[in-house]
């Protein structure tokens, strides 16, 4: 399989693009304890998502420097199919 559909394999992929989606951009910190994601499965899920294109990262640059993840248009169409694949799940 191609490295796009690799990335929302990772663990907890579906629900960071779902959140992101939802809500908006996050902060780091607030995906992590939104999501109920430990540290480490979150940063490698990040890094699979930044390099299929399908969110990016913005750093704050005044202080507390945050790192604020958003979906890309790409991200933003994957996370629509992965709501409505919830949705129909969830009936």
């Amino acid at each position: 399989m191609g490295r796009e559909i690799s990335a929302i394999e990772h663990t907890h992929a579906t629900t960071i693009l779902i959140l992101l989606f939802e809500r908006g951009p996050l902060t780091v910190t607030g995906i992590m304890e939104e999501g109920n994601i430990n540290r480490t499965t979150f940063y490698s899920t990040l890094s699979a998502l930044l390099r299929s294109g399908l969110v990016v990262e913005d750093r704050e640059v005044v202080f507390p420097r945050r790192r604020i993840i958003r979906l890309t248009e790409r991200g933003r169409r994957v996370a629509e199919f992965l709501v409505k694949i919830r949705d129909v799940l969830d009936c």
